[in-house]
């Protein structure tokens, strides 16, 4: 019966998964700290959050993503990012509406050059569901920058995309932000400042 399930890290900790675990029918919550259990275990929750998740694990060979989040319809990311691993679970999450990531100032791949690469594709959740989506520690680098301007190019049904940043440059963010063409028409852009 258990609906909302919320997994942590606990530091010095040695846990290993052995034999089979049982199924849980109706989890509609899941918050991950820590890849203690198997992934496919959240395949069905409405609602997901990864906690300092590095990406790369997910698709290590025994945590391999080959099913689909096919209830997702909230999603948020607090990881050491690496964007296009960022579009690949979203090619997993195909009726979410509502994505927040978190941007670690410390880690992250960044493709600073100007030819960020752009996928061949775009996730079905991002061109027919996603409604909303928030971008914490917003720094507007390069890399940040092109992920937010694909989304905004490819989000038809974006109501709401919204900035929280800790640089004092704002204005200039909201200006080149703003500049950015839209595919939906009723996208607002919000700006907040910590």
């Amino acid at each position: 019966n258990l609906e909302d399930l919320k997994v942590i890290e606990v530091r010095h900790l040695a846990c290993e998964n052995k034999g089979k675990f049982i199924r849980l029918p109706k989890l509609v919550r899941a918050s991950i700290g820590k890849f203690l259990l198997p992934l496919e275990i959240f395949k069905e929750v409405e609602v997901l959050k990864f906690h300092w998740v590095k990406f790369h694990w997910i698709f290590q060979p025994h945590l391999d993503l080959n099913f689909d989040f096919h209830n997702l319809v909230q999603l948020q990311l607090k990881v050491e990012l690496d964007w296009l691993l960022v579009l690949k679970v979203l090619d997993h999450c195909p009726k979410l509406q509502s994505l927040v990531i978190d941007i670690s100032k410390k880690y992250g791949r960044c493709y600073e050059e100007d030819v960020w690469p752009y996928p061949q594709t775009v996730p079905t959740c991002i061109s027919s569901h996603l409604k909303t989506c928030r971008l914490i520690y917003y720094r507007g680098s390069k890399d940040e920058f092109h992920f937010a301007r694909y989304i905004l190019e490819n989000a038809k049904y974006l109501r709401t995309m919204k900035f929280h940043t800790l640089e004092e440059e704002i204005n200039d963010m909201k200006r080149e932000l703003s500049s950015c063409m839209k595919i939906s028409d009723t996208c607002t852009l919000s700006f907040s400042f910590f």
